[in-house]
C-alpha cells in the first residue's frame, strides 16, 4: 500500500502542478490580452518563451540527479546535494540569460521591445534563473518524497501572476515590461518560499566531498547523460511542429499547431505517471519496480485511452472555442495526433526502465533514434498527402517505436529474477 500511495501521491502531484500552471497561465495571459496593447503582448510573450526555453536548457540533468540521489543521502547531506544543484543550475540560466539578452535582440523585433529599458534585461535573466531552479526544486522534493511541496511551487509561482499584472496595469503600467515583471516575481518568490517549507538540517560536519566542487566532479557525467536523454525526449515535440512550419501552408499550419497543442494534453497524464514511477522506484529492487509497473502501465494505457475517447466526444468543440474554420479542418487531425498517446505510454515506461537502471547514455541514443524514425515519418508523410500525411506518418512512426519497445517491457514484467537493486542492471 505504500508503494501504491507513493507512486498516486506523486502522480497526482504532477498532474495537479501541470493543471494549476497551464490554467493560470491561461488566465494571466487573457488579462494581459485585454488590458494592453497587443504589440506589447506580443513582446512580453517572445520574452516568456524564451525565459522558458533557456530555463529548461540550463537544468543539466540536475533535476533528475536529485530525484535519483537524494533518496540515498541523510537529511543534512541532501541539503547540501541540492544547495550545489541550485548553484550550478543557477549560476548557468544567469550566464544564459545574459548572453540572450544582448544577442537576441538582435534576432527578434518583439524581444528587442521586451527588453527595452534598463531594468528589463535584468528580469528577463532573473526570470531565467528562477525558471531554472523551480524546475529543479520540482524534481528534488519527488526525490524527497515529499510531492505536495511540487503544488505548493506552482500554486505561488502560477497564482501570484494574476494579480500583479491587474495591479500594475491599475497602477498604469501597460507594457511589455510590466507584464514581464509581473510573470517574473512569483518565479522568484516561488523557490524562496518552498526552500523555507523544506526545513533540511544543516551539515554539522562538513567534509570535503559536501562542497560544490566535490559535487561536480562526482555527478558531472551523471547529470548530462540525464540531460542529453531529457533534451532527446523533449526532441519530437519541438521539431515536429518546426517541419510543419517549414512545409505547410500558413492556414494548414494554424491548423495543425492548434490541433498539436490540444493532443499534447492527452499525451500529460500518462507521461507523468511514468514520470511518478520512476520517482518512486528509482532506487527500488528489481521486483518492487516490477510489481510497481505492472500496475502503471495498464493504467497509464487506460488513461490514454480515455482521453482519446474525450477527444472523439469533445475535440470538435474545444477546436470550435478557437473558431469554427479550426474545428472544421482540425478536428481530424487532432484525432490522428491524439490516438498516438496509447504507443507513448509503452515509450514513457520503455525510458523509465533505463532511468531507474541510471543507462541515460544508452537511453539518450534510442531517443535520438526515435526522434529520427518519427522526423522520416512526418517528412514522408507531408510529402504525400500534406498535413494528414504529416500527422499520419508521424503516427505510424510512434507505434513502429511502441512495438520495438514492446519485447523488453515484456521481459522486464515477466521476469523472476532474484531482487537486486535495480541500478547497474543489464539493459531489458
Amino acid at each position: 500500500m505504500m508503494r501504491r500511495g507513493g507512486i498516486a501521491s506523486s502522480f497526482g502531484s504532477l498532474v495537479l502542478s501541470q493543471v494549476i500552471g497551464t490554467g493560470l497561465g491561461f488566465a494571466f495571459w487573457i488579462t494581459a490580452a485585454r488590458a494592453v496593447a497587443p504589440e506589447h503582448v506580443a513582446s512580453a510573450s517572445a520574452a516568456v518563451a524564451a525565459m522558458l526555453l533557456l530555463g529548461n536548457l540550463t537544468v543539466l540533468g540536475c533535476g533528475t540527479l536529485l530525484l535519483t540521489e537524494l533518496p540515498l543521502l541523510a537529511p543534512d547531506r541532501q541539503r547540501a546535494l541540492i544547495r550545489s544543484g541550485l548553484i550550478v543550475v543557477g549560476s548557468a540560466a544567469i550566464l544564459a540569460g545574459t548572453v540572450w539578452s544582448l544577442v537576441g535582440v538582435h534576432l527578434s523585433a518583439n524581444f528587442r521591445a521586451a527588453l527595452h529599458g534598463d531594468l528589463a534585461a535584468p528580469v528577463f535573466v532573473l526570470g531565467v534563473a528562477a525558471t531554472a531552479v523551480g524546475l529543479v526544486l520540482d524534481q528534488a522534493v519527488l526525490g524527497l518524497r515529499r510531492p505536495g511541496l511540487q503544488v505548493v511551487r506552482n500554486l505561488v509561482a502560477s497564482s501570484l501572476k494574476f494579480p500583479l499584472a491587474t495591479l500594475l496595469v491599475v497602477g498604469g503600467t501597460r507594457s511589455s515590461f510590466g507584464l514581464l515583471l509581473a510573470w517574473t516575481l512569483p518565479l522568484v518568490v516561488a523557490p524562496v518560499l518552498l526552500w523555507q517549507l523544506l526545513r533540511l538540517p544543516r551539515l554539522r560536519h562538513p567534509r570535503p566531498d559536501d562542497h560544490v566542487r566535490a559535487h561536480l566532479r562526482r555527478y558531472r557525467v551523471a547529470a548530462l547523460h540525464n540531460h542529453s536523454l531529457s533534451l532527446s525526449l523533449q526532441a519530437s515535440a519541438l521539431l515536429v511542429p518546426m517541419l510543419a512550419a517549414g512545409t505547410l501552408s500558413a492556414v494548414a499550419y494554424a491548423h495543425f499547431s492548434l490541433a498539436w497543442l490540444v493532443a499534447t494534453f492527452v499525451f500529460i497524464p500518462p507521461f507523468m505517471l511514468a514520470t511518478a514511477l520512476f520517482a518512486v522506484s528509482a532506487n527500488d529492487t528489481v521486483d518492487t519496480f516490477r510489481a510497481s509497473m505492472r500496475r502503471t502501465l495498464p493504467v497509464g494505457l487506460a488513461i490514454s485511452a480515455g482521453c482519446y475517447l474525450g477527444v472523439l466526444l469533445l475535440g470538435n468543440a474545444t477546436l470550435r472555442t478557437f473558431g469554427r474554420e479550426y474545428a472544421a479542418a482540425g478536428n481530424h487531425i487532432l484525432r490522428i495526433v491524439a490516438i498516438g498517446g496509447l504507443a507513448l505510454v509503452v515509450k514513457d515506461h520503455f525510458f523509465a526502465i533505463y532511468r531507474v537502471r541510471r543507462r541515460m547514455a544508452a537511453a539518450a541514443r534510442i531517443a535520438v533514434l526515435g526522434v529520427v524514425v518519427e522526423l522520416i515519418g512526418a517528412s514522408v508523410g507531408v510529402w504525400l498527402d500534406g498535413v494528414t500525411g504529416l500527422c499520419t506518418g508521424w503516427l505510424v512512426a510512434v507505434y513502429v517505436e511502441a512495438v520495438c519497445m514492446l519485447p523488453a517491457l515484456a521481459r522486464v514484467l515477466r521476469s523472476t529474477s532474484t531482487p537486486a537493486l535495480l541500478v547497474g542492471l543489464e539493459a531489458a
